[in-house]
């Protein structure tokens, strides 16, 4: 499956796809090492087929934060992803780097449709407000197990 990049912004969501912004779209950012990362979105962003929007979705954020902002982000954290179980969610694992400025956490969901209402939950889009003005990089993948030989 591709990976799908992510990004945050005023106007948008934590885990908007950049692709809804529009096909080819370009930006630049600076990274919080102070190297200026720049992410080309493919204009052939594959919409989901309608059979795969029935079958169990597993996918992984990645966030990355300085670490004044871990605080905000793990307070943000513990209070959305209870939210997962109303939408057939579930936080499968949640690891955190030793010094505390990296997250990576491994939800799944019965279909896509619900990952797409937890998305749009309204609960979960006014707790975005705790991390308003937070430096936070997040990338979410959607990934399949790879059988093991």
């Amino acid at each position: 499956m591709e990976a799908i990049s992510f990004h945050r912004g005023r106007e948008h969501d934590l885990l908007t796809p950049c692709a809804a912004l529009g096909p080819g779209i370009r930006r630049s950012r600076q990274s919080r090492t102070g190297i200026l990362r720049r992410d080309v979105i493919s204009p052939a962003y594959p919409q989901p087929m309608e059979s795969d929007r029935n079958q169990r979705l597993t996918v992984v954020l990645i966030a990355d934060m300085p670490q004044e902002a871990a605080v905000a982000f793990r307070d943000y954290e513990d209070q959305v992803l209870p939210l997962l179980s109303r939408h057939q969610g579930r936080l499968e694992r949640r690891l955190r780097s030793r010094e505390g400025t990296s997250e990576v956490h491994v939800v799944s969901f019965e279909s896509r449709a619900h990952y797409d209402s937890y998305i749009s939950d309204p609960e979960r889009t006014a707790l975005r407000q705790l991390l308003a003005g937070v430096a936070v990089e997040q990338r979410v993948l959607e990934v399949v197990d790879v059988e093991v030989p």
